[in-house]
């Protein structure tokens, strides 16, 4: 009986001790927390509609209108993608179905917010930073759809209007 309550007493110690230590270095440590769960500016809504907006809309709408995973997938596929959009794909359940593939990776990595996000997707020796799109919407035959679009860094500004779906670069 006398070893648990040393055992007690020790482990209080241990988390009073701790948790004055997180306060006291507070200042440094909880910015440093924040920056390792904080999506990159290319990763947030802001950034991604700003450039890709008409496209993701135009894949919404395909999603809205298509009462399949087939129909879905066919619409997306007559769709003119620019070259930087590296992945479509539908999720139902556990099953995804690749609609369009530019790369073939075997890591990623993925940091979301209310459906817009940033991440890397790795094979060999490559990685590739993308900004991601996920729309969960009300469809019956997916539960959600994903677009990955290569982040290649800020060397276009934002275009003056809106980005057409249609144009190939």
């Amino acid at each position: 009986m006398k070893g648990c309550l040393i055992s007690i007493a020790i482990i209080f110690i241990l988390v009073v001790g701790g948790g004055l230590f997180v306060w006291i270095n507070r200042d440094t440590i909880v910015p440093g927390v924040q920056k390792i769960f904080e999506v990159p500016s290319y990763g947030k809504k802001e950034y991604i509609d700003g450039r890709y907006g008409d496209l993701l809309r135009s894949l919404d709408s395909a999603a809205k209108n298509g009462f399949s995973v087939m129909t879905f997938g066919a619409a997306v596929e007559k769709m003119t993608l620019p070259p930087e959009v590296l992945y479509v794909g539908i999720v139902k359940g556990e099953d995804k179905t690749d609609v369009i593939k530019r790369f073939d990776w075997n890591g990623s990595g993925a940091m979301m917010i209310a459906g817009y996000g940033a991440g890397t997707l790795s094979r060999g020796g490559v990685t590739r930073k993308i900004m991601i799109y996920e729309n969960s919407g009300p469809w019956k035959y997916m539960d959600k759809f994903v677009v990955y679009i290569e982040y290649s860094g800020d060397t276009k500004s934002l275009p003056s209007g809106p980005v057409s779906s249609s144009t190939q670069d």
